[in-house]
């Protein structure tokens, strides 16, 4: 009786394990204005590193642009608080261009799609509580 109590507690364990393993995001990205380049995409849980291109970041990527519409899912997200960061890299160069005057010339989205007046939002208007499989809309907001 003691070993099938342990056999069940086990199965159990596993199950949830495997069940949090495959938890995902799907992104789906819209308002893409052509097919050149990358959308990449970068998600956060902490506001140190929030917006940042090379480090804190607990995943990131980047697909082929289509203009429209495309579906990013991503695998292996604990459930937690995140928020995501997605720019259209039209030219290839990794970075968000900007104008002389810090506009930027790509495209660029959040989770929460925030209204954005003068600079990015913050990390509390993109947070985002993700629970078992999240799917989000964000969309690309070009400035020129």
């Amino acid at each position: 009786m003691k070993n099938n109590l342990i056999i069940i507690l086990l199965f159990i364990c596993v199950s949830f394990s495997i069940h949090a393993q495959n938890s995902s995001i799907e992104l789906k990205i819209t308002n893409i204005r052509n097919s050149k380049g990358y959308i990449r995409y970068a998600i956060f849980d902490n506001e140190k590193h929030f917006l940042s291109t090379k480090t804190g970041f607990i995943d990131a990527g980047s697909v082929n642009a289509q203009k429209g519409s495309i579906k990013i899912k991503t695998n292996n997200i604990p459930d937690g608080f995140y928020a995501i960061s997605v720019f259209h890299d039209e030219n290839y160069n990794e970075k968000v261009d900007t104008n002389i005057f810090g506009i930027p010339t790509e495209g660029f989205g959040f989770s929460n799609n925030p209204t954005l007046y003068f600079g990015p939002p913050n990390y509390k208007e993109c947070l985002i509580e993700k629970k078992s499989n999240t799917k989000l809309n964000i969309e690309i907001k070009y400035y020129l």
